[in-house]
């Protein structure tokens, strides 16, 4: 998945080689379209999709 930010002109690709399966998610980013992606940062996020899944506690 790509993203731009409308404000910043910034962009984002994060990429999971696993997928379609579960996975860690590599972040590439850039300042400008001209430039080359440097890594961001890598993610894996399953541990908060299951809390999401599962509901949040109201107190």
């Amino acid at each position: 998945m790509t993203l731009q930010s409308k404000n910043m002109g910034h962009i984002w690709y994060i990429h999971n080689p696993e997928y379609p399966g579960e996975g860690e998610c590599i972040i590439f980013h850039k300042h400008r379209a001209s430039q080359p992606y440097h890594q961001h940062g890598r993610a894996r996020n399953q541990g908060h999709d299951v809390f999401q899944m599962n509901g949040r506690k109201r107190s």
